[in-house]
């Protein structure tokens, strides 16, 4: 049987978890979500924007390598069904698959509308 923790200890350890995390680089939280995420390292992820040329895949839009919620910041788009990795998305593209959830044939019915 699992250990229970109390809620006193449940909250000491998130403490704990936030002060270790604000001691961190940004290289080294983003290297941490990219394993944890999608099993890539840092440097598999800087490759991805390098030979994408810092663009997005899909629309060419230029997307830059860094941490945050910024409207520029290239994503790590994946397969939801198996989690394997795609390429480096703009925010707008990648939004729009999740919109869409990856339905080709709602994509297609949306290009004969245009």
């Amino acid at each position: 049987m699992p250990r229970q923790y109390t809620t006193e200890q449940k909250e000491n350890k998130k403490a704990w978890e936030r002060k270790k995390w604000s001691t961190l680089s940004d290289e080294q939280k983003i290297s941490y979500h990219l394993i944890k995420r999608h099993k890539l390292t840092y440097e598999q992820w800087i490759k991805m924007f390098e030979d994408q040329n810092y663009e997005c895949y899909l629309c060419d839009a230029p997307v830059k390598a860094h941490l945050g919620n910024s409207p520029d910041r290239g994503v790590v788009d994946h397969n939801h069904d198996n989690n394997q990795v795609r390429k480096i998305l703009c925010h707008n593209c990648n939004r729009t698959l999740g919109l869409v959830k990856e339905r080709k044939d709602v994509l297609k019915r949306m290009m004969e509308y245009l």
